[in-house]
């Protein structure tokens, strides 16, 4: 039997080990001493420097936010049952569905919950670097579904990623990491 979606564990990053945290530690501490070597040398141009990028910051965040709030708002209220109907779940995995709106409402509904819809473009819609993807959510998805990321460029939709609905079929088109069907392996760690 078909265990639903809903009953999807949720993606739990592997925990860091003692050393690579002792060496951000050390990384940490580099840095500070730096800036504060600079600070006492040069401290007109680093405080300067210092509003200037956080000006910046601030302001590409103040940006992105109202962009985002402008799309939530013209959109109205969607959830997944809406983005779930863009899709034949006869044909496509539930899971990657569930799992895929999930982690990206986890980046994007911050204040409130974000209609995320099968047509918008990662990067022009959803303000979300390619990148940014490949290493934090693509991971987290393919663990939750249990999807292999192994043979990735075999895969039709390799480098053709570019809207949500092109990221759940490309996890569809992956193999299963354990074989059999992803509810197998839901079902053993019950």
């Amino acid at each position: 039997m078909r265990i639903p979606s809903r009953f999807m564990p949720k993606y739990l990053p592997p925990p860091v080990g003692v050393a690579q945290k002792a060496l951000w530690a050390v990384l940490a501490l580099a840095l500070i001493a730096a800036a504060i070597y600079l600070a006492v040398l040069h401290p007109l141009v680093v405080a300067t420097l210092v509003a200037c990028i956080w000006c910046l910051a601030h302001w590409e965040v103040q940006k992105a936010q109202a962009r985002r709030l402008s799309v939530a708002r013209s959109r109205g209220v969607e959830g997944i049952c809406e983005f779930a109907r863009s899709f034949d779940c006869r044909q496509v995995d539930t899971w990657i569905v569930r799992a895929v709106y999930e982690e990206l409402q986890e980046e994007l509904g911050q204040m409130q919950p974000f209609p995320i819809r099968a047509s918008d473009r990662f990067v022009e819609e959803l303000g979300i670097d390619l990148e940014e993807l490949d290493m934090t959510h693509v991971p987290a998805i393919a663990a939750r579904t249990g999807r292999s990321l192994q043979r990735c460029k075999s895969n039709t939709y390799w480098g053709q990623v570019r809207t949500v609905a092109d990221l759940v079929h490309f996890f569809n088109a992956q193999p299963l990491r354990f074989g059999g069907t992803s509810t197998a392996k839901a079902a053993s760690s019950c």
